[in-house]
């Protein structure tokens, strides 16, 4: 199911009349997350870039999840310090991957940051 997801959004892309949206993003970063295709998901990463929806939470908590699925604790940090607004999902995605890192004691600094 993932990799057809991959491919609707490949053919998408390359419809001229065709536009991703903040419901197509998502999906499709979830996709390369659970596919473990880092190359992937930092190509879709460039493309919500251009497309100016990484502005949206809920884009963007999929790219801060992506990346802490690949465990890329900087990328993931930067994609949550340039959000405009974090929901629950975000914050514990970022939390969840400096954990996984081995950097609990920032993952508490960032809970207190939070309140």
């Amino acid at each position: 199911m993932f990799n057809e997801a991959l491919e609707v959004f490949r053919r998408l892309l390359n419809c001229p009349f065709c536009v991703a949206d903040s419901y197509t993003y998502p999906n499709v970063i979830k996709a390369c997350g659970a596919l473990g295709r880092e190359f992937h998901g930092r190509v879709i990463h460039s493309v919500v870039v251009k497309s100016e929806h990484v502005c949206d939470v809920v884009v963007a908590s999929s790219l801060v999840g992506m990346y802490a699925k690949f465990n890329l604790l900087g990328d993931s940090v930067q994609v949550f310090d340039e959000m405009p607004e974090r929901d629950v999902a975000c914050w514990n995605a970022v939390m969840s991957c400096f954990y996984q890192s081995g950097e609990a004691e920032k993952a508490l600094e960032l809970f207190d940051r939070r309140f």
